[in-house]
């Protein structure tokens, strides 16, 4: 399976019988575009298909008399229909409403209560009816988008020797929280060499490995890369082959038969993806 961009140019050019380098055609650049598009369909069919593909949670602190929140504005494709407010034994669902429902809602001190509904605007704000009483930890699942891939890999310019371990790079990164990482080529803390990691965003040219203490490590002297990951963990990678090279067959021209292919393709298999994950319960038949 492609787990960084380069795998992902060698795959295709086996698969196109032709080189495919940042001079050749397609460029870098537009194998980047279409990984991203493809990345975009499939958050899309997952969120049709009401998977945990491409979902997370979203964790909001609610605040007296505040409403609405952009938490993850940036982020957001589409909610799921239910979330919960976390109480200290307990956690009480909130549900997905329309913003029709502020028609008769009055966001006075006096109406103040515990959120029972929530809707998200067509800015990716999050609104929460009633207004909030009091202070509450709020979590609404949702379908995201996923990172936009610009590059094949990051130069690193510096580890911490700290838990989490935290890493520098030259010119920034294009990496956020949860995002998969690979990590190669580092002098002194060799230790940290040909694995993959999840990574928290700190800063943008910053990131931490999510669960790596290196206090003890050796200490970093320089070098090193962090390769990009295809989106989805490697659980599509087969799809984005197959969908790429469908794409690259128009690159240059378009042609409306070949775009019709490449997504009824990419809609077809990832569903069938999709109903193998839902279904954990298998039966093994001799």
């Amino acid at each position: 399976m492609a787990t960084t961009v380069t795998d992902f140019l060698t795959k295709l050019g086996i698969r196109l019988k032709k080189t495919i380098s940042a001079t050749s055609d397609p460029t870098s650049n537009q194998v980047y575009h279409v990984i991203n598009e493809i990345s975009d369909w499939l958050s899309v069919i997952c969120m049709e298909n009401k998977s945990e593909l491409g979902r997370k949670t979203g964790t909001i602190t609610l605040a007296d008399g505040t409403a609405s929140y952009d938490d993850f504005v940036d982020d957001i494709i589409a909610p799921d229909t239910k979330g919960w407010l976390l109480k200290t034994y307990s956690r009480d669902e909130i549900v997905l409403t329309t913003e029709e429902d502020t028609l008769n809602y009055s966001p006075y001190a006096s109406n103040e209560t515990q959120p029972e509904k929530f809707y998200v605007d067509m800015n990716g704000n999050v609104i929460f009816l009633q207004t909030p009483e009091t202070e509450y930890t709020a979590y609404i699942p949702y379908w995201y988008h996923q990172t936009r891939i610009s590059a094949a890999s990051y130069t690193i310019t510096g580890a911490s020797k700290a838990s989490p371990c935290v890493l520098t790079f030259s010119g920034g990164h294009g990496f956020k929280t949860g995002d998969r990482i690979y990590v190669a080529d580092v002098a002194g803390m060799t230790e940290l060499n040909s694995k993959y990691y999840t990574v928290t965003y700190v800063t943008s040219t910053t990131l931490s490995l999510d669960g790596v203490a290196s206090t003890a490590y050796t200490t970093y002297t320089s070098a090193g890369t962090a390769s990009v990951m295809i989106p989805f963990n490697g659980i599509f990678d087969n799809l984005y082959l197959e969908a790429a090279s469908i794409r690259f067959q128009s690159i240059e021209e378009y042609q409306q038969e070949v775009e019709q292919s490449w997504l009824a393709f990419l809609m077809t298999e990832a569903k069938k993806v999709i109903e193998v994950r839902k279904s954990m319960i298998r039966k093994v038949q001799r």
